[in-house]
């Protein structure tokens, strides 16, 4: 049940238009601001390419879970005390959401995500290309399609990979989950419409991984 649940909010959020833009929102928590200053910090405001709007919409954190069945993907949810997700806005039009998540109440649950999140990445990579000729490794890494663990200094550790969920459509989400002993943070992005089908310079799309790495590191406290 828990799969299910996380997928359906991964496909539904990833998608979900701005919504009316006279609603009255409540103002940002500090989280929020903080987050939105961490992103600006390392993907500038430009008002025509690239700005942030408050989400009316939370997206928690999704990751994959272990599989129910060898050949079928499993995900998990984790709803993170501080959290905060935005709209990119990229020439007046939404161009996918992102999202970040302080979460030291779950460090424990993450670390044990982010460890089985490379089994499931491989089998919803298998499952993707089932029946199908195989996509090259550049291929994929150029994409941000990859999953890499490193080792951080102090004894934190990085996790980067995509999750990517299959439905009417393919959602694919660009995640780092950055752990210490007392902290986790992570980060999600939801870029195609940004990026297109590659070439956009714009960091989010030309290097996922650093760019969302670097987010994540402001956030840590």
């Amino acid at each position: 049940m828990r799969a299910a649940v996380a997928l359906v909010v991964l496909v539904v959020l990833v998608v979900a238009p701005l919504g009316d833009a006279t609603a009255q929102l409540p103002p940002p928590t500090p989280f929020q601001r903080e987050a939105m200053q961490a992103i600006y910090g390392v993907l500038p405001y430009e008002r025509e390419r690239f700005a942030l709007s408050l989400s009316q919409e939370p997206i928690p954190v999704v990751l994959y879970a272990a599989p129910a069945k060898p050949d079928e993907p499993g995900y998990e949810r984790v709803d993170c005390a501080s959290n905060a997700t935005f709209r990119i806005l990229s020439d007046a039009n939404d161009a996918g959401p992102i999202a970040a998540s302080r979460c030291p109440e779950h460090v424990a649950r993450l670390r044990a995500l982010a460890a089985s999140s490379a089994q499931g990445f491989d089998a919803v990579l298998a499952l993707l290309q089932k029946g199908l000729p195989t996509i090259p490794a550049d291929k994929l890494r150029s994409m941000g399609w990859y999953r890499e663990r490193s080792a951080l200094p102090g004894g934190g550790e990085l996790h980067y990979l995509t999750i990517i969920a299959i439905g009417h459509g393919v959602a694919a989400l660009p995640t780092v989950v950055l752990l210490t002993d007392t902290q986790a943070v992570v980060v999600q992005a939801e870029a195609t419409k940004l990026c297109g089908e590659g070439g956009n310079p714009l960091p989010l799309c030309a290097d996922p991984k650093g760019t969302l790495s670097a987010i994540a590191q402001r956030l840590l406290k």
